[in-house]
């Protein structure tokens, strides 16, 4: 027995003196947490699988607030996909949350859901609830208690949103804040949130042109019950949007709580309730965007209390709509393009080294062996009238010497680019559309051979486009 009890003590012993250095261990002793895990994002790849989940480089941890109005608490600021840190053991209570913000996108994460094992964050990113405003009409001066509880992300309201806006309202729409002591002419508010993939299988909607663009909204918000003055409001804030495009998918969403994403509320509760919120998507070929029915609107009878909400949001033209062009292969025409790329980026050959090209300041290594410059060249003759949005960059190997010169521009001029390489490089090779699995964003990529010798490749992806012309050696 003696012998068992002093094995038993040693055991004890060896666990005290063990158990400080595991860092969850430490960590608890301390009356912390430690949470680990890796952040991911699904990105475009070239060659199949075309979503793949790549680690993310840049993102940041929150805590976030449970009182409406509070700020959050930074926990971790991270440049690498692997994370570590540590939250007090009190914090990760029922109700409270974590979220992992990027550019990439964002997750959120319920602190109850949280155990012992590494976690698996995946970014999703989220679509921006535009311009929601609500106007309140009384029958006569009374005093109103709004409520909001939107399921994304709450950005901005105006005036303050304080668990609710009391605000005393007048037949014409006035309304006074008894928060501050000031009159505003609607409440303001808007934020993110990321809808299923279903959100966007629509069965009905419009198509319509620029130029027509004004005379479709003042029929249809006259239609679905909108005075002049919130028509007015509308137009003036999405006119500016949806003239940016030759055509406009556009689709509304009525009293449908913005998919069930927002719940508003009054006390007293309103007779009559107009929540309206268009969803629209331009692009420039009509041909490549299939015809849906035309949307049946219902029409708002304002009786008693009426509210009467609009808003917004811009979106990537849905798979759901997408006609997929089928490009034969067929070489390119003889045209200068064609001939300048043939053997290289212009005058500037595959194969050429760095010392022998003027004009241009080293930027960095873009990987070992890898040398990147970027240079101020005319790229015209590629992207005709659209702008780069950066200095195109050229990037030699230290073996092969110049290898790949790469343009970045916005993703809404996709189209126009596309449409002009077509034309003076001749129908591409591939042709890829394809929707990331988890993020819903559009990618579209056109390829080209040009001569034996060169490959020109262009993407659009949700962060931008770029048009890439590449040694076949690469």
């Amino acid at each position: 027995m003696k012998k068992y009890l002093q094995l038993f003590f040693a055991v004890i012993t060896v666990l005290m003196l063990v158990w400080p250095a595991c860092p969850a261990a430490a960590a608890a002793k301390e009356g912390y947490t430690e949470i680990v895990g890796e952040v991911c994002y699904y990105a475009y790849n070239p060659e199949p699988p075309f979503n793949k989940l790549v680690p993310a480089g840049s993102y940041q941890v929150y805590l976030l607030p449970q009182e409406q109005g509070g700020k959050p608490e930074l926990l971790l600021n991270s440049a690498q996909s692997d994370f570590s840190f540590k939250i007090r053991s009190e914090q990760l209570r029922p109700g409270v949350l974590i979220e992992f913000v990027s550019h990439f996108g964002v997750k959120t994460i319920a602190a109850e859901t949280i155990g012992t094992a590494p976690l698996k964050v995946i970014l999703e990113p989220e679509v921006m609830v535009r311009k929601p405003v609500i106007y309140l009409y009384p029958e006569k001066k009374r005093k109103i208690v709004v409520t909001h509880d939107f399921k994304g992300t709450l950005l901005t309201t105006y005036p303050a949103y304080k668990d609710g806006w009391t605000v005393t309202a007048r037949p014409d729409g006035t309304l006074y804040n008894h928060e501050d002591g000031k009159n505003y002419a609607y409440l303001f508010w808007d934020g993110l949130f990321t809808f299923p993939p279903e959100h966007y299988f629509y069965k009905a909607g419009f198509t319509v042109k620029k130029g027509e663009y004004a005379g479709f909204l003042q029929e249809k918000l006259a239609r679905l019950g909108l005075n002049d003055r919130e028509s007015n409001d509308f137009i003036v804030y999405w006119l500016p949007e949806m003239n940016r495009y030759e055509n406009c998918f556009v689709h509304f969403r009525v009293n449908d709580d913005i998919g069930g994403s927002s719940v508003l509320k009054t006390q007293p509760a309103a007779d009559s309730r107009l929540r309206l919120f268009m969803e629209f998507a331009g692009f420039e070929d009509t041909a490549a965007v299939r015809k849906l029915p035309e949307q049946e609107l219902p029409r708002f009878d304002r009786k008693g209390f009426a509210l009467v909400e609009w808003g917004g949001s811009e979106m990537t033209l849905p798979e759901s709509l997408r006609v997929y062009p089928v490009r034969q292969k067929a070489a390119p025409p003889d045209s200068e393009l064609a001939k300048a790329l043939a053997e290289g980026f212009f005058e500037l050959k595959w194969g050429a080294r760095p010392a022998s090209v003027t004009g241009m300041g080293e930027q960095g290594q873009a990987s070992p062996g890898l040398a990147v410059y970027a240079s101020e060249l005319d790229v015209t003759p590629l992207l005709g009238e659209v702008k780069p949005t950066a200095d195109t960059m050229l990037f030699f190997d230290s073996d092969k010497g110049f290898v790949q010169a790469q343009i970045s521009f916005g993703f809404r001029d996709f189209q126009k680019v596309d449409a002009r390489l077509h034309s003076l490089l001749g129908p591409s090779v591939s042709y890829v559309y394809e929707v990331y699995k988890l993020d819903k964003d559009l990618v579209e990529r056109s390829e080209w051979r040009v001569g034996p010798k060169t490959r020109v490749v262009l993407e659009s992806r949700f962060s931008g486009a770029s048009l890439k012309i590449s040694s076949r050696d690469l």
